[in-house]
């Protein structure tokens, strides 16, 4: 996808994982419906591998930041969208949208805010990071 010379823009609806979720987070723009999920590895086997115990899920998942809300805060995702039935028209609305505002090579720069952002902590308030914080906190999203 890094060679697309066109615009690229993903929708994660229900769970994107594993060699999927990292060819569609290079995307232009990435949005995820409200339920769905978006794991690298899937938490029974980070817990395994963690842990060694596959039991231990559900709290490595909370740790994992799977959600469309814990990716949009992060800066990992371009928007969170319902998901409801009588939500389809402002799905498609917004994927429209975002065809017209992404530009080919977007996708690199969102990588670079999103890492900034984790590194920094300069997300909408433009101040460093918390101290001892390793992320950027309830209040705080990745300006886009």
């Amino acid at each position: 996808m890094a060679e697309l010379p066109t615009v690229s823009v993903c929708l994660v609806a229900g769970e994107g994982g594993s060699g999927g979720a990292m060819a569609l987070g290079y995307a232009d723009r990435l949005y995820m419906l409200a339920g769905s999920v978006f794991p690298v590895i899937a938490p029974e086997a980070a817990a395994a591998i963690l842990h060694r115990d596959p039991t231990l899920a559900p709290p490595v998942a909370g740790a994992l930041g799977l959600t469309g809300a814990d990716l949009r805060r992060l800066g990992l995702v371009s928007g969170v969208l319902p998901d409801d039935g009588a939500s389809a028209g402002d799905v498609r609305s917004a994927i429209g949208a975002a065809f017209g505002a992404a530009r080919p090579g977007d996708r690199a720069s969102r990588a670079d805010r999103a890492t900034r952002c984790w590194l920094t902590g300069a997300g909408v308030t433009g101040t460093s990071r918390r101290q001892g914080s390793h992320e950027p906190g309830p209040d705080r999203q990745c300006a886009w």
